[in-house]
């Protein structure tokens, strides 16, 4: 696990061997940059091997494992791209990508967050699936969305 700056932009490593004890083991690689703009905008983009992912033709033992939270990813190599702005002072938007580079297809998630009062904020998000049938975000696999109300105390 390596973070620092380079040229201004923000810059983490992660790598990691897990063994398996009933598997082969397999390795996991994240890299990503990121950089706040004087505008407020922030930008953040990673790339996410992941060893126990596959390169495409998933089957039901690649759904479960993702579903179940074993796998982070479907798929073995993905990009997330992160922007966020602040609109006005209590409203945030923002906008997350993740893409499947192996086959192309990729989630887009726009959000919005309100700051409604101290410690009460409200959160609104979409979730886009654009790919074909089979791929880590196919289209059949539905578009939603969900509001969130988060309050600390």
């Amino acid at each position: 696990d390596l973070s620092g700056e380079l040229l201004s932009l923000g810059v983490h490593l992660e790598a990691a061997h897990n063994a398996m004890e009933n598997a082969e083991g397999y390795r996991e690689i994240l890299f990503g940059i990121d950089y706040t703009f004087e505008s407020g905008l922030f930008v953040m983009s990673e790339y996410y091997y992941n060893g126990l992912g596959k390169k495409g033709n998933y089957d039901l033992n690649d759904w479960m494992r993702s579903f179940s939270f074993e796998s982070r990813t479907i798929s073995q190599q993905n990009l997330f791209t992160y922007m966020n702005y602040p609109l006005q002072d209590l409203l945030t938007g923002g906008i997350t990508v993740i893409t499947s580079l192996n086959d192309n297809s990729l989630a887009v998630i726009p959000n919005i967050d309100y700051n409604m009062e101290e410690n009460l904020d409200i959160s609104l998000y979409l979730n886009l699936m654009i790919g074909d049938e089979g791929d880590a975000f196919s289209s059949l696999l539905g578009n939603g969305g969900f509001i969130r109300a988060r309050y600390y105390f």
